[in-house]
């Protein structure tokens, strides 16, 4: 399996346009923080928004949480599925079809086999499974790779961000940009005080409204 690890969500132009600050100084710190605030979408969706590549030297292996009988869900999107296998046994292509769930499913997909079970705890019935082997996937999955690849290496943080995944959803390019946005500390907010004057403050947290855009694609066990 070949992920593209550590991709931000949001771009630094978003970050900038929120904060209504483009100051050349601060696009360090605003790199800094997309990166932070990205990761922390990664946690708080127990998820991540990555392309991946499964090949024959290096394939995508089925965790055995995504397993229920007769279906392998994936937590993010199928682009295109050439092969299945458990161990070395290539399972017939007219055996599985796949589709991708979409909104429904937060943003994942589904695998589903024919002719018999990828995995039950019942050894009287045929398993296919992390208790009797390993099931490995080739193809590509995921959110896109991101437009002009990986920048190469640059003592300035924010020439070295690459752009999100190209499929990235809009709901996560949105709560990365508010989220990196009030971890900058520059993302001022005013408030009406009780004698109607307006007083600035910085925000920090993670906002309400970021919470609310990640809802829909946090995972829970099943």
């Amino acid at each position: 399996m070949t992920p593209t690890n550590f991709l931000p969500y949001t771009t630094l132009a978003k970050v900038q346009a929120e904060t209504k600050n483009d100051d050349n100084k601060n696009r360090n710190w605003f790199a800094e923080c997309i990166m932070d605030a990205s990761r922390v979408i990664d946690e708080y969706t127990c998820r991540d928004f990555h392309p991946y590549t499964g090949t024959e030297a290096e394939p995508l292996l089925v965790q055995s949480t995504w397993i229920s009988r007769n279906r392998i869900f994936l937590p993010f999107p199928i682009v295109n599925l050439a092969v299945v296998k458990f161990e070395n046994e290539v399972i017939a292509s007219e055996e599985w079809v796949w589709e991708n769930a979409g909104q429904l499913d937060k943003g994942g997909s589904s695998i589903y086999r024919k002719g018999g079970i990828f995995w039950s705890g019942n050894t009287e019935f045929p398993c296919f499974g992390p208790d009797f082997g390993v099931i490995s996937l080739q193809g590509e999955f995921g959110y896109g790779e991101p437009e002009g690849g990986i920048p190469a290496a640059n003592e300035d943080l924010y020439l070295t961000l690459p752009q999100p995944p190209a499929k990235i959803p809009a709901r996560i390019t949105r709560a990365a940009t508010l989220i990196a946005a009030s971890f900058s500390g520059l993302n001022r907010k005013e408030v009406i005080d009780f004698e109607g004057n307006k007083e600035g403050f910085n925000e920090y947290r993670i906002p309400k409204e970021a919470e609310k855009l990640l809802k829909p694609y946090k995972l829970r066990p099943r």
